[in-house]
């Protein structure tokens, strides 16, 4: 071997120590950082924009699932059912109930962050971005999911908040001992 591929191999093994020993050394700082309740509630305030939830979205649904290996004729019938539902719901301003004749499913999605999969949808970005845009109460036009068509209802929207200090407050503790690790290495 070269004396450059000698001194490279040396070079390489000794970065890798460092970098191990670097990580043993934070982990275990880390595990020595107890931060007293008020010390978190001081953390969590100074820092509460790192804890802000984006905007969030809870909706209610009706559409029917198609069968696997459905017709074109058999996903035909399903459109039409679920247009006459939709069009009862819109002059109702509710949606309807499930019904098992029609196959009809109802449901609610929770609330779920712009970005994030909806339910179990698997709507793309620019189909989700409009019921963000409803408002409280008003239903969507009929949207065709991969599961079918189905349509929407804006139940609440949640924008931009700060969640409860208890009930963050691992993460808020995670994030602490984090910082004070950083500062300590």
């Amino acid at each position: 071997a070269s004396e450059d591929e000698i001194r490279d191999k040396y070079i390489q093994d000794h970065q890798q120590i460092k970098v191990k020993y670097i990580s043993l050394l934070f982990s275990e700082v880390s595990k020595e950082v107890t931060p007293d309740e008020q010390e978190l509630k001081n953390y969590y305030t100074e820092h509460e924009s790192e804890f802000r939830l984006p905007i969030q979205a809870n909706l209610s649904y009706a559409g029917i699932d198609y069968p696997a290996q459905a017709t074109d004729q058999q996903k035909e019938e399903i459109k039409e059912k679920v247009q006459q539902a939709y069009e009862a719901a819109l002059e109702n301003k509710k949606l309807p109930v499930a019904d098992e004749q029609t196959g009809l499913r109802t449901g609610e999605t929770g609330l779920f962050a712009l970005g994030d999969p909806m339910a179990d949808f698997n709507l793309p970005t620019n189909e989700i971005i409009p019921l963000f845009n409803l408002k409280e109460g008003q239903i969507s036009e009929v949207v065709q999911t991969i599961k079918g068509p189905y349509f929407f209802q804006l139940q609440n929207k949640v924008v931009d908040s700060s969640p409860e200090f208890e009930k963050i407050k691992e993460k808020v503790k995670e994030r602490f001992a984090y910082a004070k690790t950083k500062e300590l290495t």
